[in-house]
C-alpha cells in the first residue's frame, strides 16, 4: 500500500540558481512555526479524540445505562405493588376451572398470548364444536380427511366468532370438508387468507370492550422503554464506529478495551430490561392473569395430576380449545386419551376427534393450514405440527349424528 509523506523545507537560493519557487524573508523562520502549528494541531486533535474516547463516549453510554436501570428497577416496583394490590403475589397454583369461558382465541389477547393465526382458528373452531355451534361429523373414523365441519346454531355469539363462522363456512355455510384445509386453494382456504385480517380485528374489538389490561399505562412504559433502548443500541453502534477510527488513527489501543467494555455492558443491561411489562387492571385484571397462569400450570402439569380432579370439573371437551393456545395441545391430548381408556364417563364430555385419530390431531391440522392450505402462498406464521398420518381409531362415539 502506498503512503504519501509531505515535506516541508527549503534551500539557500545560491545552491539552486534554478530554483523559480522562491520566498523572501526568513524562511527558516517561518516554516518552524509552520511545523511547530502542524504539531500542536495534531497534538488536540489527539487529546480531542482521547477525551471522546475515554471520556465522553463512556459518560453517554452510562448515562443512557443508568437512566434505563432507574426504569426498570422502577418499572419492576410498580408492577410488584400492583400485584400485592391485587392479592395475587403468591406461587402459581394449579386452577382446574377455566376463569372466564369467553372463548380461547379471545382469551389469547385478553391475556396479550402470542399465538399464530393457525392456533387461532383451530382452536376457535374446537371450543365451537364443544359448544354445540358448530358439527363434526363422519361415515368412516378410518377416514380422517372426510369430515365433515358444518354450522349448527349462530345464537349467542359474540361477533368475533361470528366473523369466523363466515371466514370458515362462508355466506351460504356450507359445509366444509377436513381436507379441504389441507389444499392452499380451496375455498375454506382462500376465505381464511382473504378474511383472517377481519377475524383478529374483531377479537382485539372484542378484548377492548371488556380488557382487563391497563393499555394506556402499559402503551406508556412500553414507549418509554423502546425510546430508552432505541437510545442506548444506536449510541453504542456510534460509539464503536468512532472509537474504532480513533483507535486505528490515534494508535491509541487502549480505546479497544474501551469500545468492548462498552459492548458487554450495554448486552447485560438489555437483558435485565429487555422483558416488557404488561399492566393488568388493579385487582380484576391481575387476578384473572393469576388465574390463568395457574390454569396453564394445570395444563402443563396434567400428566401427574390426578384424573379425577379434572374430570370433575367435566372441561374434557373444552380443555384441547384452551390448551392450543398455551403451548399444550399435544401433551392435554396425548394425556386424555390415556385417561379416556381408564375411566368410565359419558361420551358427552369426551372430545372424540382425540381417541379417533390420536393425540397430535390438533397439531397436524394446525400444520396443515400452515403448511400446506391457508397460509402456504404467503406464509406468515410458523408450522410446528407434525404429519398428519400419525393417530389410531377406536374409542367413543361417531357416526354421522356428531363428533360427540
Amino acid at each position: 500500500m502506498a503512503h504519501t509523506v509531505e515535506v516541508h523545507t527549503y534551500f539557500d537560493t545560491s545552491q539552486t540558481p534554478l530554483n523559480t519557487n522562491k520566498k523572501s524573508g526568513n524562511r527558516a523562520a517561518y516554516i518552524q512555526k509552520q511545523e511547530k502549528a502542524i504539531a500542536l494541531k495534531n497534538k488536540k486533535s489527539l487529546q480531542i479524540k482521547k477525551v471522546i474516547g475515554f471520556i465522553v463516549s463512556p459518560i453517554v453510554i452510562m448515562i443512557l445505562v443508568f437512566i434505563i436501570m432507574l426504569k426498570t428497577i422502577q418499572r419492576r416496583k410498580l408492577l410488584q405493588s400492583a400485584r400485592q394490590q391485587s392479592g395475587v403475589t403468591g406461587d402459581i397454583v394449579h386452577i382446574f376451572d377455566i376463569p372466564n369461558d369467553i372463548g380461547p382465541a379471545l382469551v389469547s389477547e385478553r391475556i396479550a398470548k402470542s399465538v399464530t393465526n393457525a392456533k387461532l382458528i383451530i382452536a376457535t373452531l374446537l371450543d365451537l364444536i364443544a359448544r354445540r355451534k358448530i358439527a363434526m361429523t363422519y361415515d368412516d373414523i378410518q377416514k380422517q380427511d372426510d369430515i365433515t365441519y358444518s354450522v349448527l346454531d349462530e345464537t349467542n355469539l359474540q361477533p368475533f366468532e361470528l366473523v369466523f363462522i363466515n371466514m370458515i363456512f362462508g355466506k351460504y355455510r356450507r359445509a366444509v370438508v377436513h381436507a379441504e384445509f389441507k389444499q392452499p386453494e380451496s375455498g375454506v382456504s382462500n376465505r381464511i387468507k382473504k378474511d383472517i385480517s377481519s377475524f383478529t380485528k374483531a377479537l382485539k374489538e372484542a378484548e377492548k370492550q371488556a380488557s382487563i389490561i391497563d393499555h394506556v399505562l402499559t402503551n406508556k412504559i412500553k414507549s418509554q422503554q423502546f425510546f430508552l433502548t432505541l437510545a442506548l443500541i444506536i449510541s453504542t453502534i456510534i460509539s464503536t464506529f468512532l472509537l474504532g477510527i480513533f483507535a486505528y488513527s490515534t494508535q491509541a489501543w487502549s480505546m479497544w478495551y474501551v469500545i468492548f467494555t462498552e459492548i458487554i455492558v450495554v448486552i447485560l443491561v438489555l437483558i435485565f430490561s429487555i422483558k416488557p411489562a404488561i399492566f393488568y387492571k388493579v385487582p380484576d385484571g391481575f387476578q384473572e392473569k393469576w388465574q390463568w397462569d395457574g390454569f396453564a400450570k394445570m395444563l402443563h402439569d396434567i400428566a401427574h395430576l390426578e384424573n379425577k380432579t379434572v374430570l370433575d370439573v367435566q372441561l374434557w371437551d373444552k380443555l384441547l380449545a384452551y390448551a392450543i393456545i398455551f403451548g399444550e395441545a399435544k401433551n392435554v391430548a396425548k394425556q386424555m386419551k390415556v385417561w379416556s381408556q381408564k375411566v368410565d364417563t359419558d361420551d358427552s364430555i369426551i372430545f372424540v376427534p382425540i381417541m379417533l385419530y390420536g393425540d397430535d390431531w390438533s397439531e397436524s391440522l394446525i400444520y396443515n393450514i400452515e403448511n400446506d392450505g391457508a397460509f402456504h402462498v404467503d406464509n406468515n406464521v410458523n408450522g410446528d405440527g407434525g404429519g398428519f398420518s400419525a393417530g389410531s381409531s377406536g374409542g367413543a362415539g361417531g357416526g354421522s349424528d356428531g363428533a360427540f
